[in-house]
């Protein structure tokens, strides 16, 4: 299980409603898990396993949000919406 926490850039406050989802680059053919809406804290539950030392993306919306390391929890800052 991998959290993602979407965080507004303007205030910092977290976004709910916005739809997470990651890959791994060892993932074959750009598979992506499925996305999964953040509550009410911003935060999005992902069911991927975690993989120490593992290199992947993480969208929000169908965007690129983040590139490298992904780890069991992390936080996302989003220009938008």
């Amino acid at each position: 299980m991998i959290s993602i926490k979407v965080i507004s850039e303007k205030d910092g406050k977290p976004i709910a409603g916005q739809k997470a989802a990651i890959s791994y680059e060892s993932f074959l053919n750009g598979y992506v898990s499925p996305y999964v809406k953040t509550d009410a804290d911003g935060v999005a539950q992902i069911d991927v396993e975690y993989r120490q030392n593992a290199k992947g993306k993480v969208f929000v919306n169908g965007r690129t949000e983040y590139e490298g390391y992904i780890e069991s929890f992390m936080s996302i800052r989003i220009v938008y919406p």
